[in-house]
């Protein structure tokens, strides 16, 4: 994560192994997996949440997290 890119909203995925992290001011998205014993959240990687044109107007300001039947 980058200084720049303050964290906004954080959802848990339904099965309780991951969370995703919306970070405001960069438009990305940060995947993180969760250790269930621990408790310890463990960076995977950031994406972009918008189309790269985008990003200079855009301040993404939440994530949602769920399953697909």
């Amino acid at each position: 994560m980058r200084a720049s890119s303050s964290l906004r909203h954080v959802a848990l995925h339904p099965g309780g192994r991951f969370a995703f992290v919306m970070n405001e001011l960069d438009s990305t998205v940060m995947s993180l997996a969760l250790d269930d014993m621990s408790g310890k959240l463990t960076g995977i990687e950031t994406k972009p949440a918008v189309a790269a044109e985008a990003r200079d107007g855009n301040h993404c300001a939440d994530v949602r997290a769920c399953t697909v039947l």
